[in-house]
């Protein structure tokens, strides 16, 4: 991809994150004369900079006949499903580890991610690959518990980082 379709497919995906998350209506112009490969080019664009789903709202969101072809549609709209049972797989666990440090009386504040998903007009859609959250100094009491649960992994930085793989989260 040149550098001038590089600039154009970055302001046709801005375009349309800003539709889907702002209601800002795109200049039309910037799809009209889009040919297949230019649609695939930035549905690729979109899974690159994380935003795929978002990304589709947007296009979802344009005129029918500015939209991409229907096989590109049906891709996108699948690969959206994949991202959406994702989120519902880490919200799972999340309300799973919730519950447990609660039962043993470990405070536990989620961010990043599901935090900020919380301001997203479908909070599914916004992509993100772990779940972050403190203990509030209770790290070691909280590793412990969900290794007990058969949760993987290593601690890194001593007292300050654990990456453990719960559940494939």
């Amino acid at each position: 991809m040149s550098n001038t379709t590089k600039e154009i497919t970055f302001r046709q995906l801005l375009a349309l994150v800003n539709l889907a998350l702002w209601n800002k209506e795109p200049d039309d112009s910037l799809f009209a004369d889009m040919g297949d490969k230019d649609w695939d080019n930035l549905y690729r664009f979109a899974i690159q900079h994380g935003v795929m789903a978002i990304a589709f709202d947007g296009v979802m969101r344009l005129s029918k006949n500015i939209q991409p072809p229907l096989k590109l549609r049906l891709t996108w709209g699948i690969g959206v499903e994949r991202i959406e049972q994702d989120y519902d797989l880490k919200l799972s666990v999340a309300d799973e580890l919730a519950d447990l440090f609660n039962k043993e009386q470990i405070p536990m504040l989620i961010f990043k991610g599901f935090s900020l998903s919380n301001n997203y007009p479908i909070p599914s859609h916004r992509e993100f690959g772990d779940i972050d959250f403190y203990l509030f100094g209770e790290h070691t009491k909280g590793d412990e518990l969900m290794k007990q649960m058969n949760a993987k992994g290593k601690e890194y930085d001593g007292d300050k980082h654990s990456n453990l793989l719960y559940k494939n989260v």
